[in-house]
């Protein structure tokens, strides 16, 4: 869940039909209240991205995200979803591609700035157009990055959940990213464990 975004954002636009509707929970169930969907949420750490592209206008747009997961392998695919009502969402949409930028520690400003209501979010950083999709990069301010065609977009609940196929990008090759969690920022401990050890993974 992208606990990043501002609900002081969205503008008066109402919400698209969704494929998820109270009725196809079934057998009489009611989901949980607000709150406590976001305590729960809120209680998994998550890296912060900031996801960028191009607007009709040609003008760079972007929003903070942690709601950004690794989908599919082969293909290359990873998933982001973002609040129908974010303006940034037209932008993605109008470029068929989006810039995941994984923030590197000590960057909270970075996020906050993107997750506000500015209207000139990219005059406060440096950024430069992505290497195969010409699309807004933060480089100073980036661990790593994924460039993403748009191939799926399905809108579910109050999101859109967007999945690209990475056609570029870098790993990182120092540094550890900023991560989020119960509603704060922090950055990632020393690590115990070498490179390469302890990675999860699908054995199940």
């Amino acid at each position: 869940m992208p606990m990043l975004d501002d609900p002081s954002e969205h503008p008066t636009t109402p919400v698209q039909s969704s494929i998820v509707s109270l009725a196809s929970m079934g057998n009489g169930l009611q989901p949980v209240d607000i709150g406590t969907f976001r305590a729960i949420m809120g209680s998994l750490p998550t890296g912060v991205c900031v996801i960028s592209a191009i607007d009709k206008d040609n003008e760079p747009r972007g929003l903070t995200c942690n709601a950004v997961c690794s989908l599919s392998q082969d293909p290359p695919l990873l998933m982001v979803c973002v609040d129908l009502l974010k303006e940034s969402l037209h932008a993605l949409r109008d470029s068929r591609g989006f810039v995941v930028n994984i923030l590197r520690e000590d960057r909270s400003q970075v996020s906050q700035l993107f997750a506000s209501r500015s209207a000139s979010k990219f005059d406060g950083v440096f950024w430069e157009s992505s290497a195969v999709l010409k699309l807004p990069l933060l480089t100073t301010d980036v661990l790593a990055y994924a460039e993403c065609r748009i191939v799926a977009d399905l809108e579910v609940g109050d999101h859109a959940v967007l999945v690209g196929a990475i056609v570029g990008g870098e790993p990182p090759l120092t540094g550890r990213p900023l991560m989020y969690w119960q509603r704060d920022y922090s950055n990632w401990p020393e690590a115990a464990l070498p490179n390469g050890m302890g990675r999860p993974t699908n054995s199940a």
